[in-house]
């Protein structure tokens, strides 16, 4: 974590044994859920609103039957954890970025610079630097000027 950064208590980190999560300096992580089982990088100067879920893995198998199995066998975890053998992709989140509240990122994603993520969406695609996503599936609302916005900082 660096320099300047916060995370409040309503936060919670559901990690895997190889998990990394990698927090830039002055970041604000609102009561959010991380579910990481390979890597989160959030770049700086970013603001991860409350109840925004950050998801690398879906920890369960999209084919129903392999589903089915796991769910039948639940209750026989050690743990409180779904493990399924289900491949995990990083999430990167680039610096000055904006994630509205209960917004939901997805496996494989990656938020480009200056980016804002609109209330609820859910992200299931890379998004461009400086635009504005919004919507289930997100999509581009709007262009941001990278001009005005490197001048005002």
């Amino acid at each position: 974590m660096g320099r300047g950064t916060a995370v409040y208590k309503d936060t919670m980190f559901d990690m895997g044994v190889r998990a990394q999560v990698r927090i830039g300096e002055y970041v604000l992580v609102h009561g959010a859920r991380i579910i990481c089982d390979d890597l989160l990088e959030i770049g700086n100067y970013t603001l991860i609103s409350w109840r925004v879920v950050l998801m690398d893995t879906y920890r369960l198998p999209l084919d129903p039957l392999k589903r089915r199995y796991v769910l039948e066998h639940a209750s026989q975890f050690k743990s409180r954890r779904l493990e399924g053998d289900v491949p995990a992709e990083p999430i990167r989140i680039r610096d000055n970025v904006w994630i509205g509240f209960d917004a939901c990122v997805l496996p494989g994603v990656t938020i480009g610079e200056g980016s804002v993520v609109g209330a609820r969406s859910v992200v299931t695609e890379d998004v461009p630097p400086y635009t504005i996503v919004a919507g289930n599936p997100a999509r581009v609302i709007r262009c941001l000027d990278k001009g005005g916005i490197n001048h005002a900082l």
